[in-house]
């Protein structure tokens, strides 16, 4: 099989889809990187039982108009969200083709998209090379238990560090349909050398993460989702964006993410205009 270009989650929790609804405001500007991120007020239940799903607000599913999940991303500011350039680049024109679905996967509350960003060396050295992309939305969400802004990362993703995957995509690689509930795979983040298979499709922004031997991975539909870690003061780090791979939880071809690190100043540029 080819590279795939969105991606599952192996091995993964259900994360049921409970969420309060948010409110919109409507006067804010939503444009700044805020300092209070990467803490939701929902608590996980250790042990491998059901989560809450107030443990990752700032977790969307990316939706066509018509309704229909096919990406990942994560809320950064109240109007912009992280995605992977591959998912959206379609969209750049067609901005009011695509919604941003606010807590979970089946809710109700839906935002609208104003702008498509797509970093500007997006497929420039290789298919997913710098593949990633920045919503903009028309109006600001009100941050609260159902939606919260996750961290950027102020430094690289060490390798050995433990990292966690979310998405909708489908829980194997032969499955036909995407999971209908959020879902979480704990990854680690590898050295280059576990990536070496890939060749020429590395670039230097971009980092792998699975565990050895295989078996746990990100699959189709996960693709713009977040690879997140823990900082100092526990709080969640967008470490990576789900970009591409070859099947799902294959041994040897673990996962490949946007290193969010590589991309930082850009993104910052973005969200101040």
């Amino acid at each position: 099989m080819g590279f795939s270009s969105s991606f599952c989650l192996l091995s993964a929790l259900l994360l049921p889809c409970c969420w309060t609804k948010p409110l919109v405001d409507r006067d804010g500007t939503g444009g700044v990187l805020p300092s209070d991120c990467g803490r939701p007020l929902g608590s996980r239940i250790v042990g491998g039982e059901e989560t809450t799903g107030q443990q990752w607000p700032w977790v969307v599913s990316l939706n066509m108009v018509w309704g229909s999940h096919f990406c990942g991303g994560s809320f950064i500011t109240r109007r912009h969200v992280v995605t992977a350039a591959h998912c959206v680049s379609f969209f750049r024109l067609l901005p009011h083709f695509l919604r941003v679905r606010v807590g979970g996967h089946g809710a109700q509350v839906t935002a609208r998209v104003a702008l498509v960003s797509i970093h500007p060396d997006f497929g420039r050295l290789a298919k997913f090379d710098s593949d990633l992309a920045l919503l903009t939305l028309t109006e600001a969400v009100v941050f609260n238990a159902a939606a919260a802004p996750v961290c950027l990362p102020t430094g690289g993703a060490t390798p050995g560090r433990a990292a966690t995957a979310l998405g909708w995509g489908k829980v194997s690689e032969d499955s036909r349909v995407f999971s209908q509930s959020l879902r979480q795979v704990e990854l680690q983040i590898l050295d280059e050398a576990a990536c070496a298979r890939y060749g020429s499709s590395m670039t230097s922004g971009m980092l792998c993460a699975g565990v050895s031997g295989g078996g746990r991975d990100s699959c189709h539909g996960d693709s713009g989702g977040p690879l997140l870690t823990q900082d100092e003061d526990s709080r969640w780090v967008l470490a990576g964006v789900v970009s591409f791979g070859r099947g799902c939880g294959r041994p040897d071809y673990p996962g490949v993410y946007v290193d969010l690190f590589h991309f930082r100043d850009w993104i910052a540029e973005v969200v101040k205009q």
